[in-house]
């Protein structure tokens, strides 16, 4: 089995590579269950529902004089809308696009630390689509 270091891992918004990730959580969705046990089974029973896409974590050491840093800025503080952000893994031959909302947006700094830019995206429909 092989594997892949985290390091290899991308992400850009519009085309523009959002430099220097520290950290991009998990993403996809979970499907709703819905309870069709009927009077007299042995075991419950349910059926698919909709889908909910996951909430994403994301960190960046962040520069406030790099564009795309800025533009994820001005999406959260100017879009009501959705985005889609393009994930890739260049060694794992894997990419995606991930249409999402940015519902959460926050800076900060340790004394003894990087200055950081961290957030949220909410994955909205389509969700996440496999690119290669």
């Amino acid at each position: 089995m092989t594997k892949y270091a985290g390091r290899g891992f991308t992400v850009s918004l519009e085309g523009d590579e959002l430099p220097q990730l520290r950290e991009f959580g998990d993403f996809g969705s979970t499907r709703a269950l819905i309870d069709a046990t009927a009077y007299g089974d042995d075991w419950n029973d349910y059926v698919t529902g909709l889908q909910d896409g996951d909430e994403v974590a994301f960190t960046f050491a962040y520069d406030p004089d790099d564009a795309a840093h800025t533009d994820l800025e001005d999406v959260y503080e100017n879009t009501d809308g959705r985005i889609t952000l393009s994930v890739a893994h260049a060694d794992a031959g894997f990419a995606a696009d991930i249409a999402c909302i940015v519902n959460a947006l926050r800076h900060g700094s340790p004394i003894d630390g990087l200055l950081m830019m961290s957030g949220t995206l909410k994955i909205v429909e389509p969700g996440v689509t496999r690119t290669s």
